[in-house]
């Protein structure tokens, strides 16, 4: 098997991944191919060849994620695709393999990715890194928006990809958690403002001539009527999410309800004037997972004040290079790390666990209250260590939105 760049568009990489994910609509005819038609090619696409005999697919985004702070590289792995023939014969394993050594050989700590089954992507080594909130409101229930002075003060524009960059200064000042991404122009051009459905509207409103709040959408028709689906958005202050609000409010002549994604956390129940207008649905998250946890754990910016050496044991169903364990030294802000070979683990846990640590998903102690960390022998995990890494690595208030 030879695992290698796939040059777009590819008429193979059409048909697979039309199967994949769009087998209702038929059989792939190539007759009716038009390499025009074909969505751009945002990063790489790659395959797994048995000679000429495509095998499976995927496509790597090559974004940065905010990560405590930092601008932190974490190739996004997407569209992961094989022929009905080729499954369950191990190429998607061997596919992961070879994406993870070409992250690795990049100098990528981290990876992310939307699984179709978190079960799946679990077993090698992936791991939740968020939840998020789908929030649905009867769009004549926005109306105490519209009568804010607040709203009156923005005026809303639709725009184009050309304007992606006013787009981006509103979500760069909205979205400032753990795993906010930095899209890129073509990011916006072909993964916000094109869609493998249907093209969302796009809307940016203006304060005093600043660009202050965004936001894409599309109409769609659902069970309980007509809805406007937010894909995204944003809003630099709470002044400008009552615009945002208001702008959604403007179409309850059209729909009967407005959906918005957000963090958890994020207090919609309680902007609105009728909390129970709102019905809200806790869903599962992206996946992330540390490609290396030398690179890794030298690249996630640790807390100050702790000074102590950790000995991981990373266990790592798909990366041969975490067989031995990792020294973490950490000391004046810093976190510097090393292969141990023949050194006695502080500490043991899976790669999707550590992932969880650095990110702030889970503390060092959530993860020992669920067996998720242990010491050594499956013994418990010394209280000095857990210390240490809660107070290095606290909880955050990880979040990524952005579907790829």
């Amino acid at each position: 098997m030879q695992y290698r760049e796939i040059e777009p568009p590819d008429e193979r990489v059409t048909e697979i991944v039309r199967y994949a994910f769009d087998a209702q609509s038929g059989p792939f005819d190539p007759d009716e191919f038009d390499p025009e038609d074909a969505p751009e090619a945002v990063g790489g696409q790659r395959g797994l060849f048995d000679g000429d005999d495509l095998r499976v697919v995927c496509a790597h985004y090559w974004f940065d994620v905010d990560v405590r702070g930092s601008p932190t590289s974490a190739p996004g792995l997407t569209m992961v695709a094989s022929p009905p023939e080729h499954r369950r014969g191990g190429n998607v394993r061997q596919l992961l393999e070879h994406s993870l050594a070409e992250y690795r050989e990049r100098g990528d700590p981290l990876s992310l990715l939307w699984p179709f089954s978190t079960p799946f992507y679990g077993q090698y080594g992936w791991a939740t890194t968020n939840r998020y909130a789908v929030h649905d409101v009867d769009a004549g229930s926005l109306s105490f928006a519209t009568e804010t002075d607040a709203a009156d003060a923005v005026q809303f524009e639709r725009v184009t990809a050309d304007d992606w960059a006013a787009l981006d200064a509103v979500d760069d000042a909205t979205w400032t958690q753990t795993l906010a991404i930095d899209r890129g122009e073509d990011f916006w051009r072909h993964r916000v403002f094109e869609s493998w459905g249907t093209d969302p509207y796009a809307a940016v409103g203006y304060r005093d001539g600043d660009p202050v709040a965004y936001l894409t959408y599309t109409v769609e028709d659902g069970d309980d009527g007509r809805r406007l689906s937010v894909s995204y958005f944003g809003a630099v202050d709470h002044d400008a999410l009552l615009a945002v609000l208001s702008f959604c409010h403007a179409h309850d002549s059209q729909v009967e309800t407005v959906r918005l994604k957000t963090p958890v956390d994020w207090p919609l129940a309680y902007v609105v004037d009728d909390p129970g207008a709102v019905e809200s649905d806790l869903r599962t998250g992206p996946m992330g997972r540390v490609v290396d946890a030398v690179d890794a754990l030298e690249a996630v910016p640790v807390e100050p004040g702790v000074d102590t050496d950790v000995v991981l044991d990373v266990a790592d169903p798909l990366a041969a290079w975490h067989e031995d364990p990792v020294r973490l030294s950490l000391g004046d802000g810093t976190a510097t790390a090393e292969r141990a070979p023949g050194a006695v683990p502080d500490v043991e846990l899976g790669v999707g666990a550590l992932t969880q640590v650095l990110l702030g998903t889970r503390t060092a102690t959530d993860l020992a209250r669920t067996r998720d960390l242990t010491g050594r022998d499956d013994a418990d995990p010394p209280e000095g260590v857990l210390g240490a890494l809660d107070a290095a690595y606290p909880e955050t208030d990880a979040c990524m939105l952005q579907f790829f």
